[in-house]
């Protein structure tokens, strides 16, 4: 990815990304401490999401339970996303994983299907940039992985930071533009498909 981005980043951020590879342990840092986006990239993401205690403000809860989504990020498995949790909250909690898998194996980028996704980018999307990159999304593709193991998942939409950050969220939205240009490219895709 990072040497992808360096291609076309102006010269002195070009240079970082294209020496990544000698000091990817002291970038996976850096990139945790830029912000939730960037530190998905390199490591695993948990969210505290369903809450449950007391049944009313006046009383005290004897138990409660918090349920905690992750995304697991690649090279680490289910096993040692739940360990982590059970360290985090140990010896105050119990942890009962209630469902999920890990992470998706890596699609080569050295692969027809990934070239076909660069050359209608190219096409339809003439002033982006194909990079892979860590989607930190779970998504249906882990199902695919049972009939093909080259599995891309790929969003050719326009979104600003707060159009990110508000996917699943209030005010979901893309503009609209943006929307027709990823339908085009969609048609595309399975034109040449």
């Amino acid at each position: 990815m990072f040497e992808a981005v360096a291609e076309v980043a102006d010269r002195p951020v070009s240079l970082v990304l294209g020496r990544i590879g000698s000091a990817s342990g002291l970038f996976a840092r850096v990139l945790t401490r830029l912000g939730p986006e960037t530190a998905a990239i390199v490591r695993t993401t948990r969210a505290v999401t369903m809450l449950e205690g007391s049944k009313a403000q006046n009383i005290i809860a004897t138990t409660a339970t918090a349920g905690v989504n992750m995304r697991i990020s690649v090279g680490e498995s289910l096993d040692e996303a739940v360990r982590a949790v059970e360290w985090a909250v140990a010896p105050h909690a119990q942890v009962e994983l209630i469902g999920g898998s890990g992470p998706t194996q890596v699609a080569p980028v050295d692969h027809p299907a990934f070239e076909t996704l660069h050359r209608v980018t190219r096409e339809v999307l003439a002033d982006a940039h194909v990079a892979p990159y860590v989607m930190n999304q779970a998504t249906d593709a882990r199902h695919f992985h049972a009939v093909w193991p080259h599995v891309y998942r790929f969003t050719p939409f326009h979104m600003s930071k707060a159009q990110r950050e508000s996917l699943h969220n209030v005010d979901e939205r893309i503009t609209r533009a943006s929307w027709l240009e990823g339908v085009r490219w969609y048609e595309r895709l399975v034109e040449e498909a």
